[in-house]
């Protein structure tokens, strides 16, 4: 029988396959009629052209030259390209020999170009389903290389921003490596990116528990907790991420809020105050210690109020809150109250003599002022500012003793040295106030009025570039000063208030710059 003549062999290097006779050469059309293997080239050559393939295949029904319609050619094809393929899927080589009947069919009805497309076509396929079960193969056999690829897919999808892909790569990886702790650390950063908190959170624990000590997840799983308002269970990986790190800053950071959100002020301010010795100039860091700090003052007073609601030290607290808020009327009634109970409390005296004085209310501060130097002779601010009052009122003998004994009490006072150096010019002593002048340029460079009254003195001195120097400075650090001004509420503190104030009635500067 036929089909027991005929086989098929790889004959290219595109695993081409031909049907061949014992011979060696193509049977046609089954009428005997033979082609020599010169000719297979040409056919291949016009199958691989593709110039209306399907039309180079022809199907005879008769001896003669009569031939079927179209569709029925293309139905033949079908049914032996789909015969093929099915063996094809499941590792087979192509061949003909489907069944006896269909091969006899095809030997009988297939033209030399049609089987030689057909040969190929099951080339192509055979080939490539190889090469697939090649690739599956190897990746089966190397485990580790698509681990890589997925990493390195995850990896590059992060920093590309796409954090769907990069959480799809990362879970990848963990199907074919479950036990990977470094894996789910970054999955676990992703989804911290993504604001998915809970799973973030799940992913650490899933990374510590492989890794307990493994660097950052403590810190994320803690921050990711805090973020979903569960600050009791944050605490401890916090506190364990800075014990394994002390230079990190939102360690520190996060684990004084969480000690804030649960009512330990104290334990926040500890936690903060540490952070601050490491990270000095850490805005975060300062701005949440002011508010435990001002909680902590909170509570107290509540305390105080709570034990002696009408003591001397409640109503000298409501008379710095007014001053605060700049309600200085009723500062002052508190003030009044506060030493009506306790007349000798040091400081209350200059508290509300130095109302008084930037108020322009100079006879009030000069008696609250000495009342406060007879308790307390050695308040230097007091003094100073007892000299300044006489300064104003140009009594410039009777203010130098007072300034000159400031300077003795505290020798870097710069409102002094700054009050000295006017007392002087106004004496006459010109190389003396300029010696008092540049130290507190030196003390405080920024400070505008100094150049200006630096400049009038070079100016009587005849000194006139150094005059236009100290001028061309003054207002340049003049408008930078009104500038910062308008930009931000002063926020005094101690002895910086005293530094920054001056009396409404010493306004010596304006009249002088007119």
């Amino acid at each position: 029988m036929l089909d027991k003549c005929f086989r098929f062999r790889t004959n290219f290097h595109t695993h081409l396959l031909c049907i061949q006779c014992p011979a060696g050469s193509l049977l046609c059309e089954g009428r005997g009629e033979q082609i020599p293997q010169s000719g297979v080239g040409n056919a291949r050559r016009s199958v691989l052209g593709c110039h209306g393939a399907l039309n180079s295949i022809g199907f005879d029904t008769q001896q003669g030259t009569e031939r079927r319609p179209f569709s029925t050619k293309f139905s033949f094809f079908l049914r032996v390209l789909g015969e093929g393929c099915k063996n094809i899927s499941l590792g087979r080589r192509p061949s003909l020999q489907l069944n006896s009947k269909l091969v006899r069919f095809a030997v009988g009805r297939v033209t030399p170009r049609g089987a030689l497309l057909l040969s190929l076509l099951f080339s192509l396929l055979y080939s490539a389903n190889m090469q697939s079960q090649t690739s599956q193969r190897k990746t089966q056999a190397d485990p580790e290389a698509q681990v890589q690829e997925y990493f390195q897919a995850a990896r590059q999808a992060e920093k590309s921003g796409d954090l769907e892909s990069a959480v799809s790569n990362y879970r990848a990886v963990l199907k074919l490596r479950p036990d990977v702790g470094e894996v789910y650390h970054n999955l676990g950063l992703v989804y911290y990116l993504q604001k998915k908190d809970q799973e973030a959170i799940e992913t650490f624990q899933a990374a510590l528990k492989l890794k307990p000590d493994l660097p950052g997840s403590s810190l994320f799983l803690g921050m990711a907790y805090l973020r979903s308002s569960q600050y009791e269970k944050a605490i401890e990986p916090l506190k364990k991420a800075l014990a394994q790190n002390s230079n990190e800053n939102r360690a520190y950071l996060n684990l004084g809020l969480c000690y804030m959100e649960t009512g330990r002020q104290e334990e926040a301010m500890k936690v903060l105050q540490n952070g601050l010795e490491h990270f000095p100039q850490d805005i975060d860091i300062l701005y949440n210690l002011g508010k435990v700090y001002t909680k902590l003052m909170t509570n107290t007073f509540r305390k105080m109020a709570q034990v002696d609601p009408d003591s001397f030290r409640v109503h000298q607290l409501l008379a710095e809150s007014y001053e605060a808020r700049r309600e200085i009327s009723r500062a002052i009634e508190e003030y009044k109250q506060a030493l009506e109970r306790q007349p000798a409390a040091p400081g209350l005296n200059y508290a509300l003599a130095n109302l008084y004085w930037r108020e322009g209310d100079l006879e009030e501060a000069e008696k609250g002022l000495k009342k406060e130097l007879e308790l307390n002779p050695e308040n230097y601010l007091a003094t100073w500012k007892l000299g300044n009052v006489y300064l104003i009122k140009h009594e410039t003998e009777q203010a130098l003793p007072y300034l000159l004994k400031a300077l003795q009490q505290k020798p870097d006072l710069g409102q002094a040295h700054r009050d000295l150096g006017r007392a002087y010019a106004n004496l006459g002593e010109l190389e003396r106030a300029i010696e008092h002048f540049k130290i507190v340029i030196q003390q405080a460079p920024e400070e505008p009025t100094v150049h200006y009254r630096l400049a009038l003195v070079y100016k009587r001195l005849g000194m006139k570039e150094e005059e236009q120097n100290e001028m061309a400075l003054f207002q340049k650090l003049k408008a930078a000063s009104d500038e910062r001004e308008k930009m931000a509420t002063k926020v005094e503190r101690g002895d910086m208030q005293e530094e920054a104030e001056r009396s409404k009635k010493d306004v010596d500067i304006e009249s002088e710059a007119k």
